[in-house]
């Protein structure tokens, strides 16, 4: 009898040891600074490009994607600004946290400067075109996907000027 015992309980803890390794990630492929590191590093990049290129609508998505300074999903939002759970690109692939499982300490904050515009960029995925409407701060909800332009602060903060809402054409 405790035996049966013995063999049901080492039964159930290999299989709830089994399961709880189920559900983590490798983490291999992320880079190992913080993405305010990274995207640090990409703003000293980016201080080179024409302020004009700032305040013009890229035609394609990669314009659009080149001129932003951050991108990422909004975890928090409010009038004055929102949190972002960036997404890491390396090379041709991106990742990002899972929704809900984001980690605080990764996430960007972000706060809109005074005049601060607002547009919906539409992404046609067959044709790499972007088209554009008119947005405010009331379209930034949970789970948007943006696109940030501006500048960050010693705080890494990023004092947005311009916000795309990044949505998939139909």
């Amino acid at each position: 009898m405790k035996r049966k015992i013995f063999l049901a309980f080492i039964t159930l803890y290999l299989l709830m040891s089994c399961v709880g390794c189920r559900n983590q990630t490798q983490h291999e492929d992320m880079p190992a600074e913080s993405p305010a590191q990274s995207y640090s590093e990409t703003d000293k990049s980016m201080s080179n490009k024409p302020v004009d290129d700032l305040h013009v609508n890229p035609q394609n998505g990669d314009k659009l994607f080149e001129i932003s300074k951050l991108n990422g999903t909004v975890t928090e939002f409010s009038n004055n600004g929102c949190k972002i759970s960036p997404i890491i690109s390396k090379g041709n692939e991106a990742c990002q946290a899972a929704p809900g499982h984001e980690n605080q300490q990764k996430q960007i904050t972000v706060t809109y400067d005074e005049g601060c515009s607002f547009q919906i960029a539409y992404a046609n995925l067959q044709t790499g075109k972007i088209t554009y409407d008119d947005a405010d701060v009331n379209n930034v909800k949970k789970q948007t996907e943006l696109l940030i332009c501006g500048e960050y602060d010693s705080d890494n903060t990023l004092s947005a000027s311009h916000v795309f809402i990044y949505r998939l054409q139909k």
